[in-house]
């Protein structure tokens, strides 16, 4: 874990997107029927790209554990990616309930995935943005752009479910 996180007793996970999890949404894929059911397939590949992408990222963050500006910079880039990841899912599930009739009922169960990925993503997006705080407040630098702009997201009120 990031040594610069430890020293104020704070942790940061995250694990790489799974085989399953491609594997189920790489089958959706293969049995969509329709333009709508390839583009719920599609827009669930780019979250897992940006799901990806984060983790890769992450990474990086591990690899500069003893610096914390560079800590604050990986973390504020995550802030950033998550969401964008997290926004993906939303679209997935709008998909779903804007359209009852389909897709077929061997992609609903889908659905659910797609919440809760969302709920995760969401979840680590928040988490991020805490140890940005908290790293700036430390080091008594302003708090980085992509954490300030969600911040600011999150006191308006804009997001979703």
């Amino acid at each position: 874990m990031a040594h610069v996180l430890h020293e104020q007793g704070q942790s940061f996970e995250m694990e790489r997107v799974s085989t399953q999890r491609i594997q189920m949404w790489a089958w959706a894929a293969g049995h969509s029927y329709s333009s709508l059911e390839l583009d719920l397939a599609s827009t669930a590949f780019l979250a897992l790209w940006y799901e990806a992408f984060a983790f890769d990222q992450y990474e990086k963050l591990l690899s500069d554990a003893g610096n914390a500006h560079k800590v604050v910079s990986w973390l504020d880039m995550l802030v950033s990616v998550l969401g964008t990841a997290a926004n993906c899912w939303v679209k997935v599930v709008e998909l779903f309930t804007a359209n009852p009739d389909w897709p077929h009922t061997h992609l609903r169960h889908l659905e659910q995935d797609a919440r809760e990925q969302f709920h995760f993503l969401k979840g680590l997006q928040q988490q991020a943005a805490e140890h940005v705080v908290a790293l700036c407040s430390t080091c008594g630098w302003e708090v980085a752009k992509d954490t300030s702009s969600y911040l600011a997201s999150q006191q308006e009120g804009n997001a979703a479910w």
